[in-house]
């Protein structure tokens, strides 16, 4: 699913809670609609009396109330009729009574032209109106009224008429016009009224057009009447290609337009759409462009529609409308039109109103759950990215709760066809007159997408661990894919999904199980089949459970080095021992062990809580949303309904007797990190965590974090709320740059900016107008957030001198200490006062304010070159595929011959990424240019940040082996790459000078690539271009050349053929090895990439099947392509695992020689579908502007320019033939003795660094080159 719009919907929404003009009265509303009745009023209607000398048409006027109405029928007379010329001006009265008390429904709304009904005895004529009938035979019956002995005045066959057909239909809050055509079976033309909004609609649209009174037609009726309205509109927009350029105004149309007539209908092609047609005379003057579409002012201002609280581009979308009428849309009319009609829901109950018992608190419309479901699937028929945010955002974020029947309708009155059969003609709920509210989800297929996919969370995790099983959850987690009982093939998911081009995970947390998978489009049916069988009857075969049981364990010994674990481990340990929170949630061996118990225990695990009630899946396709249905519920109908009921945890691991607690811990290497938490109770909303996470985290002047950097005492600050279905917690997380000696002045800084918090937001006079941000919530979580709840874990290098006198946490072996914080302190950090520095955070002037997109033709398919002049090269390329209010600005600053530099952003160079929404990003990123032009070095934060990167060098000994592996990787075939030990000396030799001086050169003597991206037009492009080249030329040398030709290529080292390359180091805060094996293939070539990537596509599930699940070898496994800066392709193999490396490496050499078997072995079949699957995989579609963008840029930054390189590599894959190729290809490259087979083999040993240790040889073939700790060991390959 394209999820690339949800920061916009986000922000939008926010931003409609903020500025629109009707929140500021919604409470005043809200307690005003607290006293009004649950249902619209009936309105008391008086007769009117009119003179016309232009009515042709009779006209009903109605007087009384909705019940018993009594009508005029005004009546032009013949001019002709009578030669007295008062008569000519003179309208008569004709009065009768209809009994409006009978429900229509939509089969017998069919055409009823009114004809003048007279009666010689008198002047008022009492009839009761019927509703049509139909008849067996398909012809239609139509009753107009009766007299007393009840029979039909008049009775029109359906085969007999030509007349449109046209009336007035209404239920509760709606009325719908309706037009037929002469067949009375297609609707020509539609309009429907809003009642809450329109009240007057009742009596002025019979009056203007001639119609009769509406009649009362059931909720499906009118439901399927907007349906039809929409339906209508759809096709006529289809037909036209854009809005009609003329609009009408519905007072313009019924002042100027008593009646419809055929000849108006047969000009089909300028109908506005769902609406009336349109006449000379009512023209609106909101009209359009050359293209037809309508700019009012809504749609060329969308921070006015903001304003509004309508979504830019509509005028029906958000909170109200904007629009003039009914048939007034906005420039999306294909979204519009859905929120229209989504706007004249039958039932409905607006925001902070009250009815069908209930009260909508919200800001949003709560309809019927139909009405939501005719939402959904009304934006699913607008193939747009526009119509995906609105979707996602309504549906997945805001989850907008809907209305429901609690009990259904029931027929409350019958009536008897011609035919003698029984219809109902009226409903009524059943049981309760009210409603009740219920949460409406859906699974969003996609027509567009080129993968499927889907996920099952099942809401159970590691808190529910039996404490003498301690890691079930997750070892359940890796059992359940194993086998079914339908499927018993071992790893039967993992194989099909992954010959089929897809990939599958899961992952477990303390309170869910998420287990997902994609796949490629065509074969989700059969996936989907496969993954239900899991959930209805998993097998766990107890000899593969050891088997899962060792990959546990690999996973937690992968990660017990981990910084941030070990801090949430020993907070664990030291909150309340008994609490369900103090389990160790990923298990080992040890906690696991693998007894008689075990199998029983996942057992009883898996039948207590896996049960369908207790689980939620999300499925996405390309069909639509009923073909989903029907191949989902089927396989999933099958998991067992237990009724599961999880109650929250209410008590909390840190009640008052465990806070107030100072825990120091040692880290495994040179983290400095201070964390403040505070436990939370769920009562506390999550917009006001929002709130304030950001207002801890913002980095603007004399903010929180700006006035810590300034005086040298941190280097970040992140906060977070972590919940856990009933408890949790508030974070505040400092990454030191000194010691603990000033955790004390940090701690009273942040009490500091929280107290500057409350009082700033109880002095806001704007409090009233922002009741979203500025409320109690806000408040009372402040007021938690008190020394009296405070528990803080500093985690310092400086502890490993105590760490003798220190506790140890058995299970990640963690040294640590714990005692209370003293009274002082807590009393110095209750009464602190505010810092006078401290401010709020100033106005954002880059907010946006226009979300328009441009509507620039354009053809280009790839970056198009605007400018090449004076060392910059300017590329652009309008976006047409996401159609999203964004943009990305790319400066990538290039290294020239002679001079190096890195500054840690690009590792040949200083690269600049602007991206956002488009509207103001060029300010932004030329801002960012010039503060990059006048950058000046500060001393003392040069002092600072020296340190931080050289305390990060020196706790190099404790990355992660996979880390470890990959730079040792960069140093020994990049030639200009640095180790970490000379890195540390020229840290230790680094002067402020020298920085000055690499900025300078940067500065004045790189050739610049930018790259323009998005939702911007080439002119504003080159207006960009220009007034970078404006700030750049006075500190540009006037020597660059315009050629980049000069640019110093990148090169790599080239390893010999037939020969391996050994390098064996030590870690010795490891006690795992670490191995990479590296297979250097050669320059990029199109066609030789597109061999390597076939070739990885038909190993990639033998190896992770034979290595990782069959003999687990390793649990962190990796198999991946290798591609350098400067173009040279590569493949390597990387484990982490606690076996001896010779072992490893026998391991590894074993599989490489089985490959020529598999491949050997391989069917047509299985190597067309590894074809047809890398094949989409490469032509699959970036799902996010910004992913796109990135992708294009790299082709900038590397100097290639290939921008359709994936399509030119799966016309390479398409000319494989046959296997055979690639088994050549095999053969030449990675086969020991290939004439191209160069080898790298990379040793990380865990243990201390000794000599002695490293992996010494026997064969007398075989040369050995030491160098310090690096040994290159040749060996004569056969």
């Amino acid at each position: 699913m394209n999820y690339q719009h949800l920061e916009f919907a986000l922000w939008f929404t926010v931003t409609i809670f903020l500025f629109s003009s009707e929140n500021g009265e919604a409470s005043f509303r809200f307690f005003k609609s607290l006293w009004s009745s649950t249902s619209t009023p009936s309105p008391q209607l008086s007769a009117i009396s009119i003179e016309s000398s232009t009515m042709s048409n009779p006209i009903l006027l109605p007087s009384g109330n909705m019940d018993s109405v009594s009508y005029t029928l005004i009546r032009q007379p013949n001019s002709s009729s009578n030669g007295n010329d008062n008569n000519i001006n003179r309208t008569e009265f004709e009065r009768f009574n209809i009994s409006n008390g009978t429900m229509m429904n939509w089969n017998q709304i069919h055409k009823q032209p009114l004809e003048e009904l007279e009666n010689e005895d008198s002047n008022e004529l009492n009839v009761t109106l019927p509703p049509a009938i139909h008849e067996s035979n398909g012809n239609v019956s139509t009753y107009f009224g009766a007299n007393d002995n009840n029979k039909p005045l008049m009775e029109v066959d359906e085969t007999e008429s030509e007349k449109p057909f046209e009336v007035l239909i209404q239920n509760d809050r709606t009325m719908a016009h309706l037009k037929f055509d002469e067949s009375g079976k297609d609707l020509v033309l539609c309009q429907l009224f809003d009642l809450e909004k329109e009240e007057s609609a009742v009596t002025s649209v019979p009056m203007k057009t001639g119609l009769r009174p509406p009649l009362t037609a059931d909720y499906k009726t009118m439901l399927e009447a907007v349906r039809r309205c929409t339906d209508l509109a759809r096709k006529q927009l289809h037909q036209s290609g854009s809005l009609p350029s003329k609009v009408i105004s519905l007072n313009e149309t019924l002042t100027n337009t008593s009646s419809f007539n055929s000849s108006t209908m047969n000009e089909t092609d300028n109908v506005p759409i769902g609406g009336l047609p349109p006449t000379p005379t009512t023209i609106n003057t909101n009209t359009s462009n050359a293209n037809g579409v309508r700019n009012t002012l809504w749609d060329n201002s969308s921070f006015i529609s903001l304003w509004k609280g309508i979504i830019p581009g509509t005028k029906w979308c958000g909170l109200g409308d904007s629009a003039i009428d009914y048939n007034d849309l906005g420039t999306r009319p294909d979204i519009d039109l859905c929120c229209r009609a989504h706007d004249h829901c039958p039932i409905r109950l607006k925001a902070f109103r009250v009815g069908y018992g209930l009260m909508n608190l919200s800001f949003y419309t709560k309809s019927h759950c139909d009405c939501d479901e005719d939402f959904y699937k009304c934006l699913k028929q607008s193939p747009n990215n526009y119509a995906s945010v609105l979707g996602n955002f309504y549906f997945n974020v805001l989850k907008v709760q809907c209305l429901k029947h609690e009990s259904g309708l029931v027929c409350v009155k019958k009536r008897k066809t011609t035919n003698r059969n029984e219809e109902c003609a009226q409903y009524e709920l059943s049981g309760p007159t009210k409603l009740k509210l219920v949460p409406f989800e859906y699974n969003f297929s996609d027509s567009t997408t080129d993968k499927s996919a889907a996920a099952m969370c099942v809401h159970v995790g590691s808190l529910k661990d039996p404490w003498e099983k301690q890691g079930l959850a997750h070892l359940l987690e890796h059992v359940l894919f194993l086998q079914s009982n339908k499927y018993t093939e071992d790893n039967f998911l993992k194989s099909y999904i992954t010959k089929h081009g897809g990939t599958t995970n899961a992952s477990t947390s303390l309170t869910e199980t998420i287990y997902y998978f994609d796949v490629g489009t065509s074969f989700l049916n059969d996936a989907l089949d496969r993954f239900s069988s899991t959930f209805i009857s998993p097998s766990f075969p107890k000899d593969k459970i050891k088997r899962e049981l060792d990959s546990i364990q690999n996973e937690f010994e992968s990660k017990c080095n981990d910084d941030i674990l070990r801090c949430e481990r020993i907070r664990k340990c030291v909150g309340n021992s008994k609490h369900v929170y103090a389990k160790f949630d990923y298990g080992n061996k040890s906690t696991l062990a693998n007894d008689d118990q075990l199998y029983k225990c996942l057992l009883e695990f898996y039948n207590e809580y896996y049960s369908s009630d207790n689980m939620g899946l999300a499925i996405l396709g390309k069909e639509s949303l009923d073909q989903l249905e029907t191949m989902v519920v089927p396989m999933f109908e099958k998991i067992i309904n237990k009724k599961v009921t999880i109650p929250l945890i209410r008590d909390h691991p840190y009640g008052d007797e465990y806070c107030r607690k100072l825990m120091k811990i040692v880290p495994f290497g040179e983290t400095r990190k201070l964390v403040m938490f505070f436990p939370l109770p769920c009562s506390i909303t999550s917009n006001s965590i929002d709130y304030l996470c950001g207002m801890l985290s913002h980095e603007e002047p004399n903010g929180l974090i700006a006035e810590l950097k300034a005086r040298g005492l941190c280097t970040s600050i992140s906060a977070r709320s972590p919940y856990y279905h009933g408890f949790g917690f508030f974070d505040i997380e400092v990454d030191l740059t000194q010691g603990v000696t000033a955790n004390d002045q940090i701690i009273t800084m942040v009490f500091q900016y929280i107290q500057m918090l409350k009082i700033s937001m109880e002095r806001c006079v704007l409090g009233r107008s922002f009741p979203e941000f500025v409320s109690e919530d806000i408040h009372k979580l402040l007021n938690h957030l008190t020394p009296k709840h405070l528990n803080i874990q500093v985690m310092s290098p400086i502890y490993k001198s105590e760490m003798n006198k220190f506790m140890v946490e058995p299970i990640f072996n963690i040294h640590y200490s714990v005692e209370s914080i003293s009274d002082n302190m807590l009393d110095q950090w209750t009464q602190v006062g505010i810092e006078e520095r401290f401010r709020l955070p100033l106005e954002n002037v880059f907010i946006p304010k226009s979300f328009s997109l441009k509507t620039e033709s354009n053809n280009e398919t790839n970056p198009i070159l605007l400018s090449n002049k004076n060392g910059i090269r300017f590329w652009f390329m309008r976006d047409k595929q996401y159609n999203i209010p964004k943009a990305f600005y790319g400066f990538f600053f290039q290294r020239l011959v002679g001079i190096s530099y890195n500054l840690n952003v690009c590792k040949f160079g200083l690269e600049l990424i602007v991206s956002g929404y488009n509207d103001k990003l060029d300010e932004y990123a030329l801002t960012l240019i010039k503060e990059l032009l006048n950058f000046k070095v500060n001393s003392s934060r040069f002092e600072i940040l020296r340190d931080i990167q050289r305390n990060q060098l020196k706790g190099f000994s404790a990355w992660p082996l996979k880390n470890m592996l990959i730079f040792y990787l960069e140093e020994l075939i990049t030639p200009n790459s640095w180790s970490y030990d000379s890195m540390l000396n020229i840290y230790d030799e680094l002067k402020l000078d020298s920085i000055c001086q690499l900025i300078n050169q940067v500065i004045h003597n790189s050739l610049i690539e930018i790259f323009a991206h998005g939702n911007i037009t080439k002119e504003e492009s080159i207006s960009l271009n220009e007034k970078v080249a404006k700030l750049l030329e006075q500190h540009r040398s006037p020597h660059l050349l315009n050629s980049f030709e000069v640019f110093d290529c990148n090169r790599d080292t080239q390893l010999d053929c037939n020969l391996i390359y050994e390098f064996n180091a030590i870690s010795s805060e490891s006690e795992n090895n670490g191995f990479l094996l590296y297979y250097q293939v050669g320059p990029e070539e199109l066609e030789l990439r597109a061999r390597l990537e076939l070739f990885y596509q038909l190993i990639y599930y033998p190896f992770f099947n034979q290595i990782r699940s069959t003999e687990q070898l390793a649990y962190t496994t990796f198999l991946s392509f290798k591609y350098t800066w400067s173009g040279t392709l590569g493949l390597y193999i990387l484990l982490q695992s606690s076996y001896e490396l010779e072992y490893i490496e026998a391991r590894i050499e074993s599989f490489i020689q089985s490959v020529e078997t598999i491949l050997s072995n391989m069917s047509n079949e299985a190597f067309e579908r590894a074809k047809k699957s890398l094949c989409s995989r490469l032509l699959e579609s970036p799902k996010k502007l910004n992913w796109k963008s990135n992708r294009l840029w790299s082709e900038i930054t590397s100097g290639q320019y290939l921008f359709d390189r994936d399509e030119k590599l799966v016309s390479y894959v398409k000319s494989i033939d046959n296997v055979q190729v690639i088994l050549h290809f095999y053969k030449e490259y990675f086969q020991n003795g290939g004439k191209n087979c160069r080898k790298l083999v990379i040793n990380i040993k865990g243990g201390k660094r000794n000599n002695s240790t490293l992996k010494q040889t026997n064969n007398s073939e075989q040369n050995s080159v030491i160098v310090g700790y690096i040994r290159f060991t040749f060996n004569n390959c056969l």
